[in-house]
């Protein structure tokens, strides 16, 4: 069995209930496993019906690659967007020496209204709007709202 060159985890839940247009927070762990320091480069792709809809590298510290150290893990927070919904967020981990991707994480994209997520309050006629969809993506932003992106451990490249 091959050596792994990479492993990347991340804390979003594997289906994620999602507006398009709003940021999500992510933190994004990377573990260099082997006995030398190596580069790394996060791609972040949207993927609709099996179709690649958009694909943008990950910025840390200013820079596509970035270093973590032998047997180290670089973590990584800072905010996303997706300018779509019911689609899957897959981000890649690509070794520099290698040139391919060793490890990749994904998350599905689900609008409120395909999660049957409604809210009903007395009094509102059935047509009003769906106030809970509204609402989510400001609420998980309240939750997050203080953090910001950056990088640490690891070292920049």
């Amino acid at each position: 069995m091959a050596e792994s060159l990479g492993d990347i985890f991340w804390d979003l839940p594997p289906v994620l209930v999602y507006t398009a247009g709003f940021e999500v927070y992510a933190r994004v762990l990377v573990a260099n496993p082997t006995d030398v320091d190596r580069q790394y480069m996060l791609m972040v792709r949207l993927v609709q019906d099996t179709q690649p809809v958009s694909e943008g590298a990950v910025k840390v510290n200013g820079g596509a690659w970035f270093s973590v150290m032998a047997g180290d893990v670089g973590i990584i927070e800072g905010m996303m967007t997706a300018a779509l919904t019911d689609a899957s967020m897959v981000m890649d981990l690509y070794e520099r020496e290698s040139g391919e991707v060793v490890d990749s994480v994904s998350a599905m994209l689900i609008s409120p209204t395909a999660a049957g997520i409604t809210i009903t309050i007395p009094g509102m006629p059935p047509s009003a709007p769906d106030y809970m969809s509204q609402m989510m993506p400001m609420l998980m932003l309240m939750l997050v709202g203080g953090m910001v992106g950056g990088m640490v451990g690891g070292g920049a490249g």
